[in-house]
């Protein structure tokens, strides 16, 4: 009798724990907790609903080729290797070093807006053929870029879908890029160099500027210069 009680009481247990939980309508997934998101989403799910940024990049974000690599796992940057590169032995890609590429712009329609490259599938599409060289995060670029290009070894050649807060954002970069576009890049990482020191910018340069003049007053306060006396009229030269 007591069995059956504690069998009773342990099925009510249960079923009390299947109706706290809460089910996921995009994976099914089910856990106290899990839905938290307003369209009854897990974590998960919302997160990569929410990398769905543009309806035209959505064939993009779904293909599994495509890794999620912002800081913020908000989509704004997907990147898919397209060529393997090799590690570049005792240099590290980081902040400050010249670093030396190939691109290839797009827009979501496909038109190509900017490129190093000269011939594209046997066209000639007006670029140079020379690398373009930039230091990597020292605001030279697109966010997207020092984000993406950060993660490529030398020789890989990689795609990488930019949504435009880290692209050129509200204000596009006229002629070719309207406002809040998002923006699709082949780019092809060919050499780094050893980071150069970093210059402090206009900001920067601006505080020192200021910090040196309150110094300056306080040490004017602090000690002030001696006053200057007035000497006899017979001390004066006639």
């Amino acid at each position: 009798m007591s069995s059956d009680k504690e069998q009773e009481e342990q099925q009510q247990r249960s079923r009390k724990r299947s109706a706290d939980l809460s089910e996921c309508i995009e994976c099914g997934g089910r856990g106290i907790g899990l839905v938290i998101h307003p369209q009854k989403l897990c974590v998960n799910c919302a997160r990569v609903t929410k990398a769905f940024f543009d309806p035209d990049a959505n064939r993009f974000c779904r293909d599994e080729g495509f890794v999620d690599i912002s800081p913020k796992a908000d989509g704004g940057v997907l990147k898919k290797i397209i060529k393997e590169g090799k590690m570049s032995g005792k240099l590290k890609l980081e902040e400050g070093c010249p670093t030396f590429v190939h691109y290839v712009g797009r827009l979501m329609d496909g038109s190509i807006f900017d490129t190093t490259r000269d011939i594209i599938d046997g066209k000639h599409v007006g670029g140079t053929d020379d690398p373009f060289e930039f230091q990597l995060g020292r605001e030279k670029v697109i966010k997207g870029w020092d984000i993406g290009i950060a993660t490529m070894n030398v020789g890989e050649i990689a795609r990488f879908i930019i949504a435009p807060e880290y692209g050129y954002g509200h204000n596009g970069f006229a002629p070719k890029v309207e406002p809040d576009e998002t923006l699709d890049f082949e780019i092809e990482l060919l050499r780094f160099k050893d980071a150069l020191p970093r210059f402090p910018t206009q900001a920067e340069l601006a505080e020192s500027r200021k910090k040196q003049i309150e110094e300056d007053k306080k040490m004017m306060e602090e000690n002030p210069p001696p006053t200057v006396g007035t000497y006899p009229s017979h001390h004066l030269q006639k």
